[in-house]
């Protein structure tokens, strides 16, 4: 901007040039996926391409689950307070977990929010980012039950009842190992 004083006797000289930016909440994040990994649900995304004028200082992750789109997980966390991982592929990365308040066995839509600041400090929250792929919560199964060998004829049966949990997704196999000696 520059500004001209005007008088009478005419139009003074161009004051010196200034500029500002706009402040606007932040673009919407790009590339968000979700996976199951073993603590949780894994959500990926890159920075928005517009920060609107702020550098984004937080990130609010939502999970809708599927079956009751009222039910959803929330979860804000200050950029760099060491809660998301900044990958070498610049995706940041965050994983949700049972505590955070996924339900297992649910399914989940997530999607990222960047916040940055206005000068007076107020928060203003950016454009959503869009939904992940559908994907289910789960964790590891609970251990097998009622475990028991018996030895006859050469030959070791091992039998055992199953997982009292699931962990939310179906149980397709069961891995045994032998140990020798006693304990």
């Amino acid at each position: 901007f520059t500004i001209t004083a005007k008088s009478a006797g005419g139009n003074g000289l161009p004051s010196t040039s200034v500029t500002a930016t706009p402040f606007a909440p932040p673009s919407a994040p790009k590339s968000v996926t979700a996976v199951r990994d073993r603590e949780g649900i894994s959500v990926r995304w890159k920075k928005p391409d517009d920060n609107g004028g702020s550098s984004v200082s937080k990130w609010i992750l939502e999970c809708i689950d599927s079956a009751n789109t009222s039910v959803k997980v929330r979860k804000a966390f200050n950029e760099g307070d060491g809660g998301e991982e900044h990958g070498d592929d610049g995706q940041n990365k965050y994983v949700l977990k049972g505590s955070d308040g996924l339900v297992a066995g649910h399914k989940y839509r997530c999607h990222v929010i960047g916040v940055n600041k206005k000068k007076s400090g107020e928060e203003v929250e950016g454009t959503p980012s869009g939904d992940s792929e559908e994907i289910t919560f789960a964790t590891v199964p609970t251990p097998p039950q009622t475990l028991s060998a018996s030895y006859s004829s050469g030959k070791i049966s091992v039998t055992w009842s199953a997982s009292a949990s699931n962990g939310g997704s179906p149980i397709t196999g069961y891995s045994a190992w032998i140990q020798s000696g006693s304990g």
